[in-house]
């Protein structure tokens, strides 16, 4: 993953003050893909941000899962610096062979109950490296603007477009 992979939410990436505005972006991953879903759980623990595959193929899912969650501990690294206790839960079973990912391969948990990424609330308000307040505030609203474009309207284009998200649940409808 490099910084400027992710089409529009690059800026926002590259300027984010914090670790929770750099894990905040992922409410905009629609704008990049719909292969990965997030929901996000605050705790006195801190953040964990649940993981799931969106695209009808357990072996798809878990690679979309796995890239996603792979990309996340890498961002949070490249801007606020290693994290070490940022980890990756993921619900496929560990490979057989060693897996060689650098220095984060040791924060991958594998056959988990559900995959997610923990950050511990210490780690939140890290500062990243390349914090630029007006840059992220610019990049945040450029990106509410097309994300609003991309909602659906009327109550009809909402409803079609869950059908068109899920076709399981139009055929049990039936």
């Amino acid at each position: 993953a490099q910084l400027t992979s992710f089409g529009p939410l690059s800026l926002p990436l590259v300027s984010a003050g914090s670790v929770l505005e750099v894990v905040q972006l992922l409410r905009f991953l629609p704008l990049i893909s719909t292969a990965l879903s997030t929901e996000f759980q605050h705790g006195d623990s801190g953040l964990t941000i649940a993981l799931a595959g969106r695209t009808d193929s357990p072996g798809t899912d878990c690679l979309a899962v796995t890239y996603g969650g792979l990309a996340v501990l890498r961002l949070v690294d490249m801007l606020a610096g290693a994290v070490p206790s940022v980890e990756l839960h993921l619900t496929c079973q560990a490979p057989a062979d060693l897996i060689v990912v650098g220095e984060i391969g040791h924060r991958i948990l594998f056959d988990a109950r559900a995959a997610f990424v923990h950050i511990p609330a210490a780690v939140l308000y890290d500062v990243c490296r390349f914090s630029d307040p007006v840059a992220y505030r610019i990049g945040i609203a450029e990106l509410r603007r097309v994300y609003e474009q991309r909602r659906p309207n009327s109550y009809t284009q909402l409803v079609r477009a869950q059908f068109d998200a899920d076709p399981a649940r139009a055929d049990g409808a039936r």
